[in-house]
């Protein structure tokens, strides 16, 4: 069995793309985002942080929720340390319920994060310090990769703070590709690399129409429709209508599916 990868692009304006590739290398993010100017958020991948080192014109953020759950992980060894780690990072989340119950938008989203959100980072942070020198903590511990792994993302960590449009995290995208992971369930692998296009295609356009809360293609446009939606979908993410690179927020994400070794064949050579 093959392992492939889709790698979805969430835009700003709520549409997904899953773009299949057989690989999760570096050079595949090239492809996805090689006229991309704007804002990036992704997870904690090396091949995103590599990607946006050698853009000096775009803006990398990354996910907090990637960097609690390296904590969570560390929570049998070091309860009291984690418990301590998980209510500062408790804080950011708290404000941004309050930002959602408020409604705030804007310069407004923007002040409120650094008046409440700033102050519980930089207390996370110099927590983060305090704990690197303790004596006693073992590098290869689960919670020295964490502390680790915060030390090293900070500024990625903090780009939230000035772009009220950038999110804390990439949950929502991992709620959006939901329908592939189900899928492996269900349909157990895609077959081929062309089955695995198809269903990315497929399944761009469902998502997207979830998003935009259209209930109801008719038939016979569903399958232009569903030819469109990723070329449509990740020419928006990359470039503007004069052709030229446009400056957008989207989020990043990986998952995978499965694919046969040896696919059977048809008697016409197809698979």
């Amino acid at each position: 069995m093959k392992t492939g990868w889709y790698w979805p692009l969430y835009g700003e304006d709520d549409e997904v793309a899953f773009t299949f590739a057989p690989s999760r290398s570096r050079k595949q993010v090239d492809t996805l985002l090689a006229s991309f100017t704007g804002t990036l958020l992704s997870d904690g991948a090396a091949a995103y942080a590599s990607f946006a080192r050698e853009r000096p014109e775009l803006v990398h953020a990354q996910c907090w929720s990637h960097t609690r759950r390296m904590f969570v992980k560390a929570e049998d060894d070091e309860p009291a340390a984690v418990a301590e780690a998980l209510a500062l990072i408790g804080q950011l989340y708290a404000v941004e319920k309050t930002i959602g119950e408020r409604q705030l938008e804007g310069v407004a989203k923007l002040d409120y994060r650094r008046a409440q959100a700033l102050p519980a980072v930089d207390a996370f942070f110099a927590w983060v310090d305090a704990q690197c020198h303790r004596l006693e903590l073992v590098p290869s511990s689960r919670l020295a990769k964490a502390l680790a792994y915060a030390r090293e993302r900070e500024g990625a960590l903090r780009v939230y703070l000035g772009d009220p449009k950038v999110a804390i995290d990439t949950n929502h995208l991992e709620r959006a590709l939901r329908p592939v992971p189900m899928g492996r369930k269900n349909w157990l692998f895609c077959w081929s690399e062309v089955g695995a296009e198809h269903v990315g295609v497929i399944q761009s356009l469902v998502t997207t129409c979830r998003l935009q809360g259209i209930n109801r293609i008719p038939t016979s446009s569903t399958s232009c429709s569903a030819s469109r939606v990723t070329r449509t979908r990740m020419s928006r993410c990359s470039r503007r209508g004069d052709g030229r690179p446009c400056s957008r927020t989207i989020r990043c994400a990986l998952t995978s599916t499965s694919l046969p070794s040896n696919p059977r064949r048809r008697k016409d050579g197809t698979v």
